[in-house]
């Protein structure tokens, strides 16, 4: 058993003990009970109790030392190998508030920086990560030089310190991933046609939302203040961040572990495509001879975390000749992609598998075009499509993408 401290911090929650100790093993929270599929991935997947939440939380209950009259030995590198396949989709987390009010999505956050805090953790392909980002400013590893790369010619060196009350933060996914090669582009595209004046910060960091979801926040504290103070002291009134994890990142995670408020208003893409709409801005013209049939997949981040439904299918039902179709598990019961919380880097056949369930979801609805709103999501995607279970003429688009081709 872990006699370190490092979990005395759970150990002394006593809603979090409580929690633990009373989880009943219900099962309430790996099934949509409205479509009765699966909602818990790793659960699919994996297939034992342990990489369950309720098996996690029985992990939970023994690292903190609720197990007082037993004596056994853990596993460490196994109990890791549990509390890190999962992508933290936060499906178990709304089912199980649904029922109890509970959070087990806390605990597992939790128990991942307390064995990093202990020197199990992070999964040893995340360690890569933390070096990436404080010496590259993102996990990729690519040259700082690189970021605004992709939309350098597209603003003609316009806005980069213009004193633009909207700052659109790019986010290392749109800047770096090959498999959403125009998603920042396009946000440039339309923020321009628009005429939405805007500007880009010349030394972006990275959210570090990744680092934070594989529990290694207490290292970075220093790394999340310079980027705070970055974003922060940029003066914007509005920041847009296309990216869920992004927005999650300045939003909740980092004031949550400085202990700050941010001095400007979070955005997300589908939020302010809905509100250049509603303002007249945003004029979709485009026209098409034939009905284009789509599907809309919740990324966990904007949906789960942050509540973001309504606003994407608005900003879809506006295009004129899209018809939207729903997949069974849709909203809070949405199937997560597979990339999260680490997943696709320390598990990337899990990850896959994940990203063509949810292809095949789509596929069932006769949609020809797989929309979402999350750039990360968008290349989980992108790499399921590339195997043979993924093929079948599906597309896979990101809303600023789609509408772009509207305009």
């Amino acid at each position: 058993m872990c006699e370190s401290d490092c979990f005395a911090e759970m150990r002394g929650d006593p809603n979090l003990v409580n929690f633990i100790e009373r989880c009943v093993k219900c099962a309430y929270c790996i099934e949509d009970y409205g479509s009765h599929l699966p909602l818990c991935p790793s659960t699919e997947y994996f297939q034992f109790a342990s990489y369950r939440p309720p098996g996690r939380l029985e992990l939970a209950r023994a690292l903190i030392g609720m197990y007082d009259r037993v004596k056994f030995e853990l596993n460490m590198n196994r109990v890791m190998e549990r509390f890190y396949s999962c992508t933290l989709c936060g499906a178990c987390d709304y089912k199980c508030r649904e029922s109890t009010g509970k959070s087990p999505l806390k605990i597992f956050t939790e128990v991942r920086r307390g064995l990093v805090n202990m020197g199990v953790g992070p999964h040893p392909a995340h360690r890569a990560l933390l070096q990436n980002v404080l010496e590259y400013d993102n996990p990729q590893g690519m040259p700082r030089e690189k970021r605004h790369e992709r939309v350098a010619d597209l603003n003609g060196g316009k806005n980069l310190s213009s004193n633009a009350s909207l700052l659109y933060f790019v986010g290392c996914v749109p800047a770096y991933s090959d498999n959403v090669p125009s998603h920042a582009a396009n946000t440039v595209k339309l923020l321009l046609k628009t005429g939405t004046e805007f500007r880009l910060l010349p030394d972006e960091p990275c959210c570090s939302h990744v680092l934070i979801k594989t529990g290694q926040e207490d290292i970075i504290v220093d790394y999340l203040k310079e980027a705070f103070r970055r974003v922060n002291e940029a003066g914007a009134e509005t920041v847009l961040f296309t990216c869920p994890a992004c927005y999650r990142a300045f939003k909740h995670e980092i004031p949550r572990i400085l202990g700050v408020e941010p001095d400007f208003e979070c955005i997300t893409a589908p939020e302010l495509l809905l509100r250049l709409i509603d303002e007249g801005k945003l004029r979709l013209n485009g026209r098409r001879n034939e009905e284009v049939l789509v599907t809309y997949h919740d990324p966990c981040h904007l949906g789960r975390y942050s509540g973001i439904y309504d606003e994407p299918r608005r900003v879809l039902e506006s295009l004129e000749g899209v018809r939207l179709v729903e997949m069974p598990r849709r909203r809070e019961a949405s199937w997560c992609c597979g990339v999260g919380g680490g997943a696709k880097t320390a598990f990337p056949d899990f990850s896959k598998r994940t990203a063509e369930g949810r292809i095949r979801e789509a596929q069932s609805t006769g949609a020809s075009v797989l929309v979402t709103a999350c750039p990360a999501c968008e290349s989980g995607f992108t790499d399921a499509l590339k195997t043979q279970q993924g093929k079948n003429g599906l597309r896979v688009m990101d809303l600023i993408d789609i509408v772009v081709q509207w305009l």
